[in-house]
């Protein structure tokens, strides 16, 4: 692990969804900033929120 922290915590799996779906994560850099630029962006992109419908039409090739 990069930064020694997750980016979303949830006591519960209900909860865990909801921060994953609604909540905002600390950029990669502010937590380490030795992480370089490239890593970093590369962990933003992973984590970006996308649409549900985006999401839908990716996992059903539609």
């Amino acid at each position: 692990m990069l930064t020694g922290k997750l980016p979303f915590n949830g006591e519960t799996l209900g909860g865990l969804v909801l921060q994953i779906t609604n909540a905002q994560f600390t950029p990669p850099e502010q937590i380490n900033p030795g992480i370089p630029r490239e890593v970093s962006n590369i962990i933003k992109r992973c984590l970006k929120k996308r649409s549900l419908m985006a999401a839908i039409k990716r996992l059903t090739n539609c």
